[in-house]
């Protein structure tokens, strides 16, 4: 897999969070970063497929969305 670099701003509260996290785990910025991004993208969608079902499945049975 190729990484490519990005850049972003964190608060010196998230970044110290981000940093004790690394080394207690004897991980990376990086590598904390890029596992806290990919647990929430897998929740997230996650959710928007539970939410398209509960959709899917109202929609069938005739009911109202909202």
């Amino acid at each position: 897999m190729v990484l490519k670099n990005t850049s972003f701003k964190l608060d010196d509260v998230l970044l110290y969070q981000i940093d004790t996290y690394a080394v207690k785990h004897r991980m990376t910025r990086s590598e904390v970063i890029r596992l806290a991004l990919q647990r929430f993208l897998e929740e997230e969608l996650k959710k928007e497929k539970r939410d398209e079902e509960e959709i899917r499945i109202k929609v069938e049975k005739g009911d109202k969305l909202w």
